[in-house]
């Protein structure tokens, strides 16, 4: 009886380690079911991203070949050409304030400098 009864205590605590390890399991089923969801998820966002910039690229693409046709070409020109202007301007400007700075630096040109800079108007 004694010997059953040893048994039988052994039997429970096996069933107890069991019980144990069978809920580490499930919750580790659990947890790779939630994984699965979110790497589901994510997957979806990311292909639905993917998408949208495949649109963008296929929108760009089309505007890049209207740009490109000859009757939006003399518009593309002109506005190179207004870029250019504006950067020759943008230069022109930074050098004559350098050239007053200059004159203001160096009193003897200054005269000079203000003589050819009334010349080029």
């Amino acid at each position: 009886l004694v010997k059953a009864k040893k048994e039988l205590q052994q039997l429970e605590l096996s069933v107890t380690k069991d019980t144990i390890q069978l809920e580490y399991l499930k919750r580790g089923i659990d947890c790779n079911e939630n994984l699965k969801r979110k790497q589901f998820l994510q997957k979806s966002d990311i292909e639905r991203n993917l998408e949208i910039c495949k649109n963008t690229l296929d929108q760009y693409t089309e505007n890049v070949q209207t740009y490109r046709d000859p009757i939006n070409q003399v518009k593309s020109d002109l506005q190179h050409k207004k870029f250019i202007t504006d950067l020759v301007r943008t230069q022109a400007n930074r050098l004559c304030r350098l050239l007053f700075y200059l004159g203001d630096e160096f009193p003897v040109l200054r005269n000079d400098i203000r003589a050819d800079m009334e010349k080029m108007g």
